[in-house]
């Protein structure tokens, strides 16, 4: 949320809140003191609200976005976004790790137009975020979910892709060492 610089009162907007990029992004939304609007299937809409969204929209019950919002954080790309960039105010931020952001000429025109600050994002872990996650976590404001583990195997791997591939998941997919196994 540092790229996005969320600021409590702020509303923000989550696609793909039930995921495990998504589940982080709602409770350290949520720890700063920002409103809480994420979109996930409406199977997953409880679980979405525990995480602590304070409106869940259920893509698949054809729920549309309703609003304006400070903050966009796309971890959906695609059709979401594009549905989605409209509904970010005036110079607000757009931030994405699925590919969101000026996809194409409507896309960047509604970016542009709205004078939107737009953000591809990939995790660059360094001591400073590692250790404001730590503290978010130590907190209890955050707290990872686990959908799947799997052995840290060929099978395990390409189990895990499988389920990953799937986008049904809810929270984080983990391949897990048997500590008998030596470390290569």
């Amino acid at each position: 949320m540092n790229i996005a610089r969320v600021q409590k009162g702020d509303s923000v907007l989550i696609l793909g809140g039930s995921g495990g990029v998504g589940t982080v992004a709602i409770q350290i939304a949520k720890a700063i003191g920002a409103t809480v609007t994420a979109t996930s299937s409406d199977k997953n809409r409880a679980f979405t609200t525990a995480r602590g969204a304070d409106h869940v929209i259920a893509y698949d019950q054809d729920e549309v976005i309703d609003g304006e919002f400070d903050v966009l954080f796309d971890a959906v790309g695609g059709e979401p976004y594009k549905k989605a960039i409209s509904h970010v105010k005036n110079g607000g931020v757009a931030v994405s790790i699925a590919g969101g952001v000026s996809q194409d000429e409507e896309t960047i025109k509604i970016e542009q137009q709205k004078l939107i600050q737009v953000y591809e994002m990939f995790m660059q872990p360094d001591q400073e975020k590692m250790k404001q996650l730590n503290d978010f976590v130590t907190a209890h404001q955050v707290s990872p979910v686990l959908s799947h583990t799997y052995p840290m195997t060929v099978e395990g791997a390409r189990d895990a892709h499988q389920d990953s591939a799937t986008n049904r998941t809810k929270g984080k997919i983990v391949l897990v060492r048997d500590e008998n196994t030596p470390v290569q």
